[in-house]
């Protein structure tokens, strides 16, 4: 038996404007979702997609000058009103080193409300986040997974995330790469991530069978990233997300408490 996601996951997710200009006038706006991580000793940490905060990420066509100008989060109190946030622009986010994995990390992000009232209520513990051994032992192919966040059909008029899930298509133990060349830790699965769902956290279920070894609980198992295209530019039904694994490298990285089971 599989169940749902924590009650309040959808709302761990948080609907990101990033806008980006270079000295040669060009500006460009990108959207996606992102998700706080609070780590064990009181930190926390803005995760998202690099692609969403990195103007140059993987682009030939983009000035050496171009650089983020604004970056605005939008959330919801315990209350349900919707407040905004601006993280400082010039505070850096942290990449993994394999630029391959598209994941990045803002420890302890500096932000101004811009609403009357802000609290970030809505978080993931670290000991959510699902180790190697889950990875190698408890996670198979065929299983669910959910993902939350601002895609192009999220709740406008209420500016709400919405829930979307999927099965696991990959092995999730070894690297999914569509091309002949590696592609970075990552997973595929069977489902419709589209624009704005980038940085979303993915869940994957927890699982209980009666007397049954294989049991375990739920966990986040990475940050959504993208989808593969199909035959003239349609979605093919298969997208990928970045394994939760790197992003806890990257953690540990930042100095941050990123111990899990």
């Amino acid at each position: 038996m599989y169940s749902v996601p924590p009650v309040n996951f959808i709302y761990c997710s948080y609907k990101i404007s990033a806008s980006f200009a270079d000295e040669l006038g060009n500006r460009r706006t990108c959207r996606g979702t992102g998700f706080f991580i609070a780590t064990k000793d009181g930190q926390a940490a803005f995760i998202t997609n690099r692609h969403v905060l990195d103007p140059k990420y993987r682009k030939i066509d983009v000035h050496e000058s171009m650089r983020l100008i604004e970056h605005r989060i939008l959330g919801k109190t315990r209350q349900g009103d919707t407040y905004e946030m601006l993280v400082d622009p010039e505070q850096a986010p942290l990449f993994p080193e394999k630029i391959e994995d598209d994941i990045a990390c803002i420890v302890d992000p500096r932000c101004k409300s811009l609403s009357p009232s802000a609290d970030v209520f809505y978080h993931l513990g670290i000991e959510t986040l699902a180790s190697e051994y889950f990875f190698s032992e408890q996670l198979y192919p065929g299983e669910q997974v959910f993902y939350a966040g601002f895609p192009d059909p999220h709740d406008k008029l209420a500016q709400r995330p919405i829930l979307r899930c999927g099965t696991i298509a990959s092995d999730p133990r070894y690297p999914y790469s569509h091309t002949e060349e590696h592609e970075g830790a990552r997973v595929a699965y069977e489902g419709f991530s589209s624009g704005g769902a980038s940085g979303s956290p993915v869940w994957a279920a927890a699982r209980s069978f009666e007397n049954y070894p294989g049991s375990r609980t739920g966990a986040v198992v990475g940050v959504n990233a993208g989808h593969i295209e199909g035959e003239f530019g349609a979605h093919s039904g298969i997208s990928f997300f970045y394994k939760s694994t790197v992003l806890l490298e990257l953690l540990r990285k930042a100095g941050l408490d990123a111990s899990v089971v």
